[in-house]
């Protein structure tokens, strides 16, 4: 009888409290659902009461793997996750069409990245905490460019 209860108990406490928010930080968890597949270990489809969602793969309920977030402003990130956050490559594009390429770590971009502006600039180079920072190269519309070294965002002169 025990080993029956734990049978039915045991999955239904993982389904419960699989999708909640400390597993998938997120607002309005609480009108979350996983609305395909399987959202705690291997591919499905979350949804988020904001309109957000992410397709791809989950490990323990955490977006783990490889898979696509889409924001409700039509903002889009295409890559890989480790335990709910963008770490290893990826590929993020602003809804106001700003896109970078390269690497994530804890969800900043870290390491070598390219950020295409907008307007048509670039940055080509080193990433820290989601700054430009080592070396690395700015090219602008008007052909301009600045090569050198960043600190925190700043060109070092």
């Amino acid at each position: 009888m025990k080993f029956f209860i734990l049978k039915i108990i045991l999955p239904i406490t993982f389904i419960s409290f699989g999708q909640a928010n400390d597993y998938i930080p997120q607002s309005l968890a609480d009108q979350s659902e996983c609305s395909a597949g399987d959202c705690i270990n291997g591919f499905g489809t979350y949804i988020w009461g904001d309109g957000s969602k992410y397709v791809g793969d989950f490990a323990d309920g955490y977006r783990h793997g490889k898979g696509a977030y889409y924001w409700p402003d039509g903002s889009q990130f295409f890559g890989e996750w480790v335990k709910g956050a963008r770490s290893g490559f990826g590929f993020w594009k602003a809804s106001n069409k700003t896109m970078y390429i390269g690497d994530y770590e804890d969800s900043y971009r870290n390491g070598y990245g390219i950020l295409i502006y907008n307007g048509g600039g670039r940055y080509e180079g080193e990433w820290m905490d989601g700054m430009k920072h080592g070396e690395g190269f700015e090219f602008w519309p008007n052909g301009s460019t600045q090569k050198g070294n960043w600190i925190k965002n700043k060109f070092q002169e």
